[in-house]
């Protein structure tokens, strides 16, 4: 096992060689973060500390564990709602993950994407664009901007009432932050019901914020085709994935997920080859694929297809499309959509 995949297993919580050490070792530092982060946000609920305006009203989606709440997707499906309404939003994204501004682009072709560090100018760029919103990806922990609607997301499958804290576990926050939102959004792939209504009880014992239900779910496969000029993927319409067994291939916070999202949707994967999280593929990694292929076809998600493109000249590769599911608190959400842009 390499360094890269303990590290990700151990996050996970698997029972990994060394957990024990490396939990004696690293619990310290988990308390003082866990403490540095309620700090933190009881300064600025405080008014200690006092969180900038930006210039456009800002909507912000967040979640209280790294990767694998479905951020991007739901960003952009509100962005594009905000756009159904008559608004002119803007995504901004803080351009950890490049991945993500690329999806972005992909799904919403209309909405300007601005990446920088610098939340705040990305907002005023936007601004000077002719945005009159903006949809901040990934932005809960971000508290130096003024937020008008905080949207965090709680995925179904990863939530825990008692989860480790960075580093020793994937949490960036625990439950109890979630009185600070003003929105919680169940996050799911076709998660029991039962799960699911246990997850909303335990949420709406933490906050009084209305709690809605996202599903991303699949609407079918497509073929990669090779990279369009300015870099994104370009894809033929739905089609059957091939039987038989595929690789399937993921560089996402939730592989398993997409295992299981990828064979309820007619696939067979024998093999699924991992990266981490916003894993930027080189050729070395193609070389890779191929050969682990070894002529079965390829299998992806959508945030890999944007950097997977270079394989569709190499071998057949099939892409996972998704798209998000308002399945309850359509009613909360158009209410506070209708606000945000009054």
């Amino acid at each position: 096992m390499s360094a890269a995949d303990w590290g990700r297993a151990y996050l996970a919580g698997e029972g990994v060689r060394g957990r024990a050490f490396a939990d004696a070792v690293l619990t310290p530092t988990e308390a003082a973060y866990r403490a540095w982060m309620a700090l933190r946000r009881r300064a600025y609920e405080a008014g200690a500390a006092s969180p900038r305006r930006p210039a456009l009203p800002v909507l912000s989606v967040g979640n209280l564990v790294v990767g694998g709440a479905g951020k991007t997707p739901v960003a952009a499906f509100l962005a594009s709602r905000l756009a159904d309404r008559g608004a002119r939003p803007a995504i901004v994204h803080g351009g950890y993950a490049p991945d993500e501004p690329l999806l972005h682009r992909a799904w919403n072709p209309h909405v300007p994407v601005l990446v920088g560090r610098d939340r705040h100018d990305a907002v005023r760029r936007a601004a000077a664009a002719g945005a009159d919103v903006a949809v901040l990806d990934d932005g809960f922990q971000h508290l130096r901007m003024w937020r008008d609607l905080d949207l965090v997301l709680v995925p179904v499958e990863r939530w825990r009432t008692r989860p480790r804290l960075l580093p020793r576990g994937p949490w960036r926050e625990p439950p109890a932050a979630l009185r600070s939102a003003d929105l919680v959004g169940l996050t799911h792939r076709g998660a029991d019901p039962r799960r699911v209504a246990d997850v909303r009880a335990a949420v709406a014992a933490l906050t009084t914020a209305p709690v809605a239900e996202f599903v991303l779910e699949t609407v079918g496969w497509r073929r990669l085709a090779p990279p369009r000029p300015e870099g994104a993927a370009a894809g033929a319409a739905r089609e059957a994935v091939p039987a038989g067994p595929a690789l399937g291939v993921c560089a996402i916070a939730d592989p398993e997920g997409f295992r299981r999202s990828a064979e309820r949707a007619g696939a067979d994967i024998a093999t699924l080859l991992t990266y981490g999280d916003h894993h930027a593929y080189d050729a070395s990694d193609l070389d890779r694929i191929v050969h682990g292929a070894a002529g079965r076809p390829i299998l992806t998600t959508e945030k890999d297809a944007v950097k997977l493109a270079p394989l569709a000249g190499r071998a057949p590769v099939w892409v996972l499309a998704e798209r998000v599911r308002l399945a309850a608190g359509a009613d909360e959400i158009g209410r506070a959509l209708g606000r945000l842009i009054a």
